[in-house]
């Protein structure tokens, strides 16, 4: 449901290329830290975290299930948490979804 084709389903086309152009739903996973945590030791664990996420075995065996494994930085996270919130916020309210 993202906007690329998977690699291990090439010939399934995206959903907007299906007819539904702008549907990007992705799903994403992310290490966070408590705030105030030093810059230092958020730097310290993207890095180590970036080399999990690069890591051959880890790459071929979610990749097998369909993932496609991307490291970002805390910034390009912050800012992708955000758009995603305002999006799924916009969903929400255009559907007018309660909580019971």
């Amino acid at each position: 449901m993202g906007d690329k084709r998977l690699p291990t389903s090439p010939n399934i086309p995206t959903l907007a290329e299906a007819g539904l152009p702008g549907f990007d739903a992705k799903n994403w996973f992310a290490l966070l830290a408590p705030a105030g945590t030093p810059k230092e030791i958020v730097q310290l664990l993207n890095t180590q975290m970036a080399k999990v996420v690069a890591a051959p075995d880890l790459v071929a065996r979610l990749g097998s299930q369909g993932a496609i494994l991307e490291a970002s930085t805390p910034e390009q996270l912050a800012a992708m948490m955000k758009t995603d919130v305002a999006k799924w916020a916009r969903v929400v309210k255009d559907a007018n979804v309660r909580a019971n």
